[in-house]
């Protein structure tokens, strides 16, 4: 018996665990925006539907945020 649940203890661990590196990647990917060379953006967030004039961004991926989109001009 308590190698069975040592067995499923690892086996909960391991899925627990891959699990969690899956949800952070694709929370990471989810959050990144890229702007084309001709672009620059204002970041929107589609949560409290506000534009951050404070910052214009350039060329390049840029992590935003999950709930943020650019506007792009």
């Amino acid at each position: 018996m308590d190698d069975d649940l040592k067995s499923i203890m690892i086996c909960f661990s391991t899925t627990f665990g891959v699990g969690l590196v899956l949800f952070i990647v694709i929370f990471v990917i989810g959050s990144l925006e890229s702007l084309e060379i001709t672009e620059v953006g204002l970041d929107y967030d589609t949560t409290r539907i506000k534009i951050d004039d404070t910052e214009l961004y350039k060329v390049g991926r840029h992590y935003i945020g999950l709930t943020h989109r650019f506007i792009r001009f």
